[in-house]
Formats: structure tokens, sequence, C-alpha cells
């Protein structure tokens, strides 16, 4: 027998209402107030989000460490998304292209990628991870942690950490984002050296005359190769095949804002 609290509701193509209850999502035709079908029952599923163009809902299932994926012209499941331990929240990016999954008890956020319907990032992140949300744009992912009192930012182009706001300054209520640098003007080119060797050169600076953030980070293909000081415009970066290297350059000023730039550059 279905409890009757209800944990969520949403509308999706104006005619469900979706509540997500203990056991199962059951779609009600809001006309009638009837059962149109169950839809899923698991161990608690506890959280109901839809995707930007209304097609499929995603389902957080606590007991079972998944993500349902709902199709809403069927009222079936067609995908189910392994993720961490103690699934809390979900947001999905605004283009639609990835979700964000908070586990608790992993301590990390699941990226899934929601045309694969797989998770193709897991991302440490503070200790027990609860609410995330995500940046008008879609640049950054925010995430609350509730047991370090703290608040991770993290970069959605390449999935990664860019900055964890100072113990003590979380909220499981709010997220307050920081008041961005000016902008992040980045050029690059790829050059070989007298022993014939091909590196990539990336060169960077702010748009107006401020005082130099802290440190830059530097990111390339997802993953951070180097920290430099916040005086420093460019860096080469060495040792590598041919093809295509997509960078990100991210800086942080002592008051946490952040300024973003990336861009290409094939090598060959």
């Amino acid at each position: 027998m279905l409890r009757t609290l209800a944990f969520s509701l949403i509308f999706a193509l104006k005619s469900t209402a979706v509540f997500s209850s203990f056991l199962a999502y059951v779609p009600i035709d809001p006309s009638t107030n009837t059962t149109i079908a169950t839809v899923l029952r698991g161990w608690d599923p506890c959280k109901l989000v839809t995707h930007p163009d209304e097609t499929f809902a995603y389902a957080i299932d606590v007991g079972n460490e998944c993500v349902s994926v709902i199709d809403f012209s069927t009222n079936s499941v067609v995908a189910t998304v392994q993720v961490g331990e103690e699934p809390c929240e979900i947001a999905i990016a605004p283009n639609g292209a990835f979700a964000y999954v908070t586990n608790k008890s992993s301590d990390t956020v699941s990226v899934v990628n929601t045309s694969k319907h797989k998770v193709i990032a897991t991302i440490p992140v503070g200790i027990e991870p609860t609410y995330v949300t995500m940046t008008p744009d879609g640049t950054f992912a925010y995430v609350t942690n509730e047991s370090s009192d703290n608040v991770t930012v993290i970069n959605t182009l390449m999935h990664t950490v860019i900055a964890t706001t100072p113990e003590g300054s979380g909220s499981i209520l709010e997220l307050i984002t920081p008041a961005p640098l000016t902008g992040l003007s980045l050029s690059g080119y790829c050059k070989k050296n007298r022993h014939r060797k091909l590196f990539n050169v990336i060169n960077w600076s702010l748009d107006s005359d401020i005082d130099p953030p802290t440190h830059y980070q530097i990111f390339c293909d997802s993953i951070l190769i180097a920290t430099v000081p916040g005086n420093i415009t460019s860096f080469e970066d060495r040792n590598f095949k041919r093809g295509l290297y997509s960078y990100l350059i991210v800086a942080q000023d002592q008051t946490g804002a952040l300024a973003t730039g990336s861009l290409t550059i094939q090598c060959n």
C-alpha cells in the first residue's frame, strides 16, 4: 500500500502530475484526479526532476543508490543509472546535457550524461554533500556540504572542482555566489622546440586593470595540470602527442571570486 506522504510534485507535458512517495512514483491525471500508472517501485525514491525538454524525469532511489530515467510518453523506466552511496539531490544543466547528483555518504557528485544515461565523472567534494544548484548559464554547479559546512564550486565544462569556500561558510538552506571577477581572455598556439618536440603555449589576461588574483588553475581535457601564482600570465604545456586539446584557466582572488576562460589548440 502506497504511503500518502509526498516529497515532490511536478507538472509535465501540461497534463500529468507526478507524486514522489516513499515506495513509488505515480502519474496522476489532474483533470480526473485518477492514477494513470505506477511507474516505479523502489526502496525510498525521494526526489524527482524533469529534463528541460519535458520528455524525461529523473528519479533518485536512495535505497538502490541509483537514478531511474522515466519516459513521460510511455510512463515507463527506460534506464537505471548507478550513482554513489545515499544519493540526495539532483540538478540538471539548463541545456539538459548533464545531471548532477550529490552522494551524501560517498562525499561525491556523480555527473550523468543524459543522452547516454551513464555516469561520465565522479567528483570528490566536501563531507556529506546535500544540495546542488546550477548557475543560470549552466557554467557552474554549487554543492553545499553539510558536515564540512562549506560550498564546493564545480566547473561544468570540465566537470572539475575549481574552488571550495572556507569551513564554516556553507549553508544547507541557501547558496551564495561570489561576485565574479572580470572576464579572462585566452590565446594560444602549438610550436616545436629545437629538438622538434611539440608543446602548447597558453597566454591569458584579465579584461580590466585590477589587482592580480591569488592564483590560476590550468586544466587540460578536464585534468588539472598546474597551479601558478597570480602574477603569471603564460604557461607551456609540454611532452604530448599531436591532437586537439581543450584548456580551461580559472582565476581566483582572496574573496573567492572567480573568472574563467577557455580555448582549444590543434597541435600538429
